[in-house]
């Protein structure tokens, strides 16, 4: 890993997977390629999206299966950064459905030095003529698996893990999602409310209208509003609004008439 000027027109790529073979297996191919830099390692997301911050990489080889903060968790809390990535998993038909109608690509393990190159060339050649990666179509595309229990979010620099029974509501707000704990903690993700919306328990949690989704469990109570709509008062002097739809649905799941 070197600071020489000609470093610059290099890749700079960053390997982030929780096992050491893995990383060692990743880093002797990418060696072999004039074209990339390794630039760090990470054997955990948590430290990937401190060293996405700090080195700013062009390209991530990013594991999907870690504990607490795995791959696509990396994508989700990823801070005013948008990589090439190149995913390492082991056969997840789900997950390559998904990467299949994104420009990302993926090596499934054990990775072949062919397929490895065959990868790197793809890359390069995005970078070259400035195709714009786009996490967020893998992100769309993916099918849950069953609902979460945590939800890794952010909150200023910190990771941290969410239990969803402590989410109190969500709320998207000028293209920022922010996920409020049962103390009125404030924490953001880069996830859509769609893609919340999919992995949260529908018996649970509610979308009250386009840009809201709230906790049924908490504390709450419900005024009747203008025109069909609800007002909705949780602790902390929380007022939220549900849209004429949702409100409808929302009164018969808590028998109110």
């Amino acid at each position: 890993m070197s600071d020489n000027t000609t470093d610059r027109k290099l890749i700079r790529t960053l390997i982030i997977d929780d096992e050491k073979p893995a990383r060692s297996r990743l880093r002797r191919h990418l060696e072999k390629d004039p074209r990339f830099i390794l630039v760090g390692e990470c054997g955990d997301g948590q430290s990937a999206l401190e060293q996405i911050m700090n080195l700013s990489p062009e390209l991530l080889l990013l594991d999907i299966q870690m504990p607490g903060i795995n791959g696509f968790d990396v994508l989700r809390l990823m801070e005013d950064a948008n990589p090439a990535i190149i995913f390492v998993t082991a056969f997840d038909q789900y997950a390559v459905d998904a990467f299949n109608v994104s420009a990302q690509d993926y090596l499934l393990k054990p990775v072949s030095e062919a397929r490895f190159q065959q990868a790197l060339n793809k890359i390069a050649d995005q970078l070259e003529h400035e195709i714009t990666p786009n996490s967020a179509q893998v992100l769309n595309n993916l099918t849950s698996e069953g609902y979460i229990n945590t939800l890794p979010v952010r909150q200023l620099k910190k990771i941290k893990l969410l239990k969803v029974d402590a989410i109190s509501h969500i709320i998207s707000e000028n293209r920022l999602v922010q996920v409020y704990d049962l103390s009125n903690e404030r924490y953001w993700t880069n996830e859509t409310l769609d893609q919340l919306s999919s992995r949260l328990d529908p018996a649970i949690f509610f979308r009250i209208h386009r840009s809201c989704i709230i906790n049924l469990e908490n504390k709450l109570e419900i005024e009747t509003w203008n025109d069909g709509r609800l007002k909705i008062y949780l602790p902390h002097d929380v007022v939220l609004t549900a849209s004429r739809g949702p409100a409808t649905e929302l009164k018969k799941l808590l028998q109110v008439k």
